[in-house]
């Protein structure tokens, strides 16, 4: 299975490994403490939600002329762009289903490890925009232009690619974005990757902790012999590990990797009163899970517990906005 933001190879060893166990005394007490306050608080608060910079903009249009260029255009409300190129869905899950490396893997929604079938950068373009004017015309940076015609959910979206020189006409429909909750305001916008915080136990005995610290000099501290030795592979890889994460509000998020590629997953709301998100790896039925989402600030902390018999694994993301 696949974490949140990374593949990671199974640890079945991790739980079946030969360890020499001792009775519980007050260290095994002290251990559950330390793990309990390594996990979210009870309480989801969601911070002061101010108005992103390109609020208005926020849109989505999915592109209905047969043989069109491109699938779908998304604005964000921090000013971020995302294309769809033609058959990027359906190339996502020929890439899935020819996927026969067979090795089991766990849960994870952000970071990977395999670049046989899940490198989706030739599939999206994204980047930032600058409005001209609000709902009808948008300079696409790196990329070109997108004109908006039509008053009612049909439009007619003329998209220019100044690096081609090509330009499209096409028609589209303009996604539902009503009743957008506090909650989905608050996670979905572009955010930097910042740190990764990775702890072992097994019978709640402390194996290691490992963390990633990312920016412009990006660094592991502490220790990974414990991830090897328990098979628990592709956390202490620099190019595998995330750089940048965007969230949007049509339920994906794409998550851009230290060796420039970029992945795309979904997301939606378990729990949202208590902050439970479940995200879903598409195509692949295994590779979902259930993570708990804590905000403070322009910070976001993305908590990952994973329990495998008498293993776990905890995992906890560290991100800010990037704007």
């Amino acid at each position: 299975m696949k974490t949140i933001f990374k593949f990671m190879a199974c640890f079945a060893m991790f739980a079946s490994a030969s360890i020499v166990f001792t009775s519980c005394d007050d260290s095994d007490k002290d251990e559950e403490l330390t793990i309990r306050g390594l996990l979210p608080s009870e309480e989801f608060n969601i911070p002061n939600i101010q108005k992103e910079n390109h609020d208005a903009d926020i849109a989505k249009f999915n592109i209905t002329t047969t043989g069109a260029e491109y699938e779908s255009i998304e604005l964000l409300g921090d000013g971020t762009y995302i294309i769809a190129k033609a058959g990027a869905s359906e190339e996502k899950a020929k890439a899935f289903a020819n996927d026969e490396d067979g090795e089991e893997t766990t849960p994870s929604m952000i970071q990977k490890v395999s670049r046989k079938a899940n490198d989706d950068s030739d599939l999206y373009i994204i980047g930032s925009y600058e409005t001209v004017n609000t709902g009808k015309d948008y300079l696409l940076k790196n990329f070109g232009e997108l004109e908006i015609e039509g008053e009612s959910d049909v439009k007619v979206l003329t998209i220019t690619n100044s690096i081609t020189g090509r330009t499209s006409i096409v028609n589209a429909t303009a996604m539902n974005l009503n009743n957008v909750s506090d909650a989905t305001k608050a996670l979905c916008r572009t955010w930097n990757y910042d740190y990764m915080d990775t702890w072992g136990y097994l019978s709640s005995k402390l194996l290691g902790h490992l963390k990633y610290i990312g920016g412009s000099n990006p660094r592991f501290e502490g220790e990974s012999d414990f991830l090897d030795d328990y098979d628990i592979a592709g956390l202490d890889d620099y190019d595998e590990m995330a750089r940048q994460v965007v969230f949007t509000r049509f339920h994906t998020y794409f998550v851009t990797y230290n060796d420039g590629s970029t992945e795309v997953s979904t997301w939606q709301w378990s729990n949202e009163s208590q902050g439970i998100l479940y995200y879903n790896w598409q195509y692949n039925g295994d590779d979902n899970g259930y993570v708990t989402v804590r905000f403070s600030g322009k910070q976001m902390r993305i908590y990952e517990n994973y329990k495998y018999s008498l293993a776990q694994i905890i995992i906890v993301n560290t991100l800010s906005a990037a704007q």
